[in-house]
């Protein structure tokens, strides 16, 4: 079966530019989508599968920000032939309308910031608390709800596409909320942020392995332990964006079972120098049959300032083998080994095995 490949953008930031530099972020962005419809049209099948957004679409959470984003993303999509709905976002801590936050909001931030997972259960239990917090994420609940990828507000993990690689070998994307208590003060070195335990505990299902979306890395949050405790054993992927500085981490967890961390740059930083420029990944995600594993391989983007498009960036590089080379990692996925493994097909002799069932994965739309 063919791959899966999606652009994954973050940390857009729609709406930053108060200068000159709306011309030349309007025109970065046009090459981006120009770059990925190339990028894309050389890789088996020629179409992109999806896009993935791991949050700060717009920089100050109102809808004329998302109305601006919504024409850029349906450009994208349409560029890398990929039908809108099949675009998976999560909000960052800029895709919230601070001015929104009542009197009551405030306190229950405070309430949750002093106290931890279990004053977040009581509040996010009480309907009344929930759209207190939620009333800041009001333009972008509509935004995404245009593209069928609605922000959950019970604060529990989203999830509704699945993409079959190889027959019993499926990988589901879960969305995670991690902005839900930004107040533009939170810093990584004293957490104040939480997952909660409505989101991290997903469910395992046989022949599925899960691949989270998120916008704050693990160290910014308060419960990061008990997060990366269970996002290691039910999720394989976990995708970032928020820091700006591009980079891969595999962890392995036991035999046969790897957690790889994917940090986004930013796609559009406020200014672009040597540590911050304009980035974006292609990612494909392929059944590696011989081995019944999962392979991942980052088409990774940075801007050239010298010739004014996009180039490799010769960053990404998994965390504990800087010196390797970056093909395609091959990730141990247990979960595809509680089903029969796919029959494969070897036409040569000595030659490694393949599945020659259909071109391409199926991609569903669940509940």
């Amino acid at each position: 079966m063919a791959a899966a490949v999606f652009v994954h953008v973050s940390d857009i930031h729609f709406g930053q530019e108060t200068d000159e530099r709306l011309l030349i972020h309007d025109d970065v962005k046009r090459e981006l989508i120009a770059d990925a419809a190339d990028i894309v049209r050389s890789l088996p099948g020629s179409v992109a599968h999806g896009v993935l957004v791991t949050g700060d679409i717009a920089q100050s959470g109102i809808q004329e920000e998302y109305e601006v984003a919504g024409k850029w993303l349906d450009d994208l999509a349409r560029a890398v032939g990929c039908e809108i709905h099949r675009i998976q976002m999560v909000p960052g801590n800029h895709d919230l309308d601070r001015k929104m936050l009542s009197v009551g909001g405030e306190h229950i931030l405070n309430v949750i910031r002093n106290g931890g997972p279990t004053e977040y259960e009581k509040i996010l239990s009480n309907e009344v608390d929930r759209l207190a917090l939620f009333a800041r994420f009001k333009a972008y609940g509509r935004f995404c709800e245009g593209y069928d990828c609605l922000l959950d507000e019970e604060g529990r993990y989203s999830s509704n596409l699945q993409v079959q690689l190889a027959p019993g070998r499926s990988i589901r994307f879960v969305r995670m909320n991690s902005a839900l208590l930004c107040s533009g003060t939170e810093n990584h070195a004293k957490p104040e942020l939480l997952i909660g335990g409505r989101q991290f505990t997903i469910k395992r299902n046989p022949g599925e392995e899960v691949i989270v979306l998120m916008h704050h890395p693990l160290h910014w949050l308060k419960d990061s332990e008990e997060v990366g405790k269970y996002l290691s054993t039910r999720a394989r992927v976990l995708i970032t964006g928020h820091e700006h500085n591009p980079k891969v981490k595999i962890v392995p967890v036991e035999a046969g079972a790897d957690f790889m961390m994917v940090a986004a740059g930013a796609t559009v930083p406020f200014k672009s120098n040597e540590t911050y420029t304009f980035t974006y990944n292609i990612l494909v995600f392929d059944w590696d049959a011989q081995h019944d594993a999962l392979e991942v391989q980052i088409h990774a983007r940075a801007w050239d300032p010298q010739f004014t498009r996009s180039k490799k960036d010769e960053r990404i590089k998994n965390e504990d083998e800087p010196d390797a080379d970056t093909p395609p990692w091959r990730l141990g996925f247990p979960y595809f080994r509680k089903t029969q493994k796919p029959e494969v097909e070897r036409p040569v002799a000595g030659a490694a095995p393949h599945v020659a069932l259909t071109d391409a994965p199926v991609l569903e739309m669940i509940p």
